[in-house]
């Protein structure tokens, strides 16, 4: 199992904190993502600055299935990943939208 730290668009990071988004597209050649990964977001906006209040940067993602080739450009997969652990909210992470409905999963699920 490896951690993986990834910059995720503040649009998309809405998506995944509200599970409507329970994949990720990611390149692959530079790094191997493997089914048991963890991964961890850092938000960012369309600028490319941080985003240190969305609620998804306390959180952790875990792979449960990797897709490579089937029409995905070579050096891309396509991820499959479910919440883990249960994130600490801070007022300010609370009051996003997108997140205010989100599961919560119990650690180490």
């Amino acid at each position: 199992m490896t951690a993986h730290e990834l910059e995720i668009c503040e649009r998309y990071a809405d998506a995944v904190c509200s599970g409507k988004k329970t994949f990720e597209i990611r390149r692959d050649d530079d790094r191997v993502f493997e089914v048991g990964d963890r991964l961890m977001f850092s938000v960012i906006d369309e600028d490319r600055n941080p985003v240190p209040s969305h609620a998804i940067n306390r959180r952790t993602y875990k792979v449960t299935y990797v897709l490579r080739g089937n029409g995905l450009a070579d050096g891309y997969a396509a991820l499959a990943i479910k919440p883990i652990g249960r994130a600490v909210l801070d007022d300010a992470a609370a009051s996003a939208p997108a997140c205010a409905s989100a599961p919560v999963f119990a650690l180490g699920a």
